[in-house]
């Protein structure tokens, strides 16, 4: 009890179909189910347009063409260059798991898998996801040359499917990787309001890196400018980051500002290096400044041109300062008037030992020279002039990116 028709659109049943001989169409009022050699697409309402050679399908559509099946509210297909038109919500999943894409408008082409996508709202974006990498904006472009990037704009997100990490910001460009499963070179812009974010939980404590501009490789991470680090109780700010996974190395230079459990660093460049996504061994040079807090009221100072740090378990346990090493040293334990005494002292060379970020000793080293003295005195000063302590900025992970 149904209608055939073979035409240049293909072989249809349909319960009823109204052909115009003018206008050269065919409408499906009550849907029906078309085949186009390999192809088969079941609609609830349709129309097929020779003169433009357009198939208009509504409703519940569902077209498998043995490479990918594609479901859609509403859709036109292009029959002259083989394309797909969305104007509903729509996904397309292809048979071998490879592919899955989501949108409410946009084209695309099965042969090419290519084509640029948008969100049906702000709440419902596009998102592509190809192997294990997931690609979600307000608009999206899929390439027809697999060498050429993925882009995405709007409220991006770049991330793996088992989330163990995830980029965001306003832009994106992602090359895929040879291997697939593997991350490929990607590039992310943020802006005043949103800064590009990576968060990568991989590790035992989640990373976060902030910036204008992240570049991710499959081994290394880049960061510039206004760049913010933050990893369990360890924050850091500088101009330029680069991370590179290969040697388990982090560069932050131009003036980069680090604070580490309570203590405070500053520098012209630092270099920290990582084992285990933990860190090492800490390197920093030109203009070197370390302070931590002595007591309510006063700060340890340590200053020098090259600082070398030692880490056990995470946690810094040796410094070395060589090159114009000054230090000034509270008497924070004293209970008379804490903090009301210090020793101001310089040297060629000093070394400290830690435990639990507190000074266990201090050696100075190489022509040393100071002065026990008080508050009280006006002849040395207890502050370190090129040194001023400085409030680490607002978490990410707390703010309201998140």
């Amino acid at each position: 009890d149904s209608v055939v028709m073979k035409g240049p659109q293909g072989e249809s049943r349909s319960p009823t179909l109204f052909y115009d001989m003018d206008q050269r169409t065919v409408r499906y009022e009550l849907g029906g189910v078309l085949m186009q050699e390999d192809t088969r697409m079941v609609f609830d309402r349709g129309q097929w347009n020779e003169v433009s050679s357009t198939l208009m399908l509504g409703g519940h559509v569902a077209i498998d063409d043995g490479q990918d099946l594609i479901l859609s509210d509403s859709l036109h297909l292009l029959q002259a260059d083989r394309r797909v038109a969305f104007f509903g919500k729509s996904v397309v999943m292809s048979k071998d798991s490879s592919l899955e894409l989501h949108c409410g408008r946009g084209q695309y082409s099965s042969a090419l898998r290519s084509g640029w996508f948008g969100g049906g709202s702000s709440s419902e974006p596009a998102w592509v996801r190809q192997e294990s990498m997931l690609l979600q904006g307000d608009s999206l472009i899929l390439p027809a040359d697999s060498l050429a990037p993925r882009e995405a704009w709007g409220h991006v997100i770049l991330r793996d499917t088992s989330e163990h990490w995830r980029l965001e910001g306003v832009r994106a460009k992602q090359f895929m990787h040879p291997m697939g499963a593997q991350r490929g070179a990607s590039i992310l812009v943020g802006n005043e309001d949103m800064p590009a974010l990576l968060t990568d939980a991989s590790g035992e404590d989640t990373l976060y890196v902030q910036a204008d501009t992240l570049q991710l490789e499959s081994k290394s991470i880049r960061a510039w400018p206004h760049v913010k680090l933050e990893q369990g109780a360890s924050m850091a700010t500088c101009d330029t980051l680069i991370w590179n996974e290969l040697d388990s190395l982090i560069q932050l230079r131009h003036e980069p500002l680090m604070w580490m459990e309570g203590q405070f660093l500053r520098a012209d460049s630092v270099t920290m290096t990582m084992v285990q996504n933990t860190p090492d061994r800490l390197h920093a040079w030109g203009h070197v400044g370390l302070m931590y807090p002595a007591g309510d009221s006063c700060y340890q100072q340590i200053a020098g041109r090259d600082l070398q740090g030692l880490f056990r378990m995470g946690r810094l346990k040796e410094i070395e300062v060589v090159g114009n090493a000054e230090l000034v040293y509270f008497d924070a334990e004293s209970e008379e008037i804490p903090c009301g005494e210090f020793n101001r002292a310089a040297c060629s060379r000093l070394r400290i030992e830690l435990d639990n970020g507190q000074a266990k000793t201090i050696a100075l080293l190489d022509d040393p020279a100071g002065v026990w003295t008080s508050w009280s005195s006006r002849e040395v000063s207890p502050i370190i002039e090129s040194l001023r302590w400085q409030n680490p900025p607002l978490p990410i992970s707390g703010s309201t990116i998140h």
